[in-house]
């Protein structure tokens, strides 16, 4: 999700592997952005989730 502040935030859960894969491709960032800063923190899973969605 894009804020007011064009702040990119997002959640995610998954495999270890998966979730460090998906943490180097964001701190890489598209060709054409410049990421400045990455924030993580660890939340508690939701229960019961079995879809993934990418919304743009």
């Amino acid at each position: 999700m894009v804020t007011s502040d064009s702040q990119v935030e997002g959640e995610a859960q998954g495999e270890e592997v998966s979730l460090q894969k998906l943490l180097k491709d964001i701190e890489r960032g598209p060709r054409l952005a410049h990421v400045v800063k990455l924030e993580k923190s660890e939340i508690d899973p939701k229960e019961g989730e079995s879809l993934f969605l990418v919304t743009r």
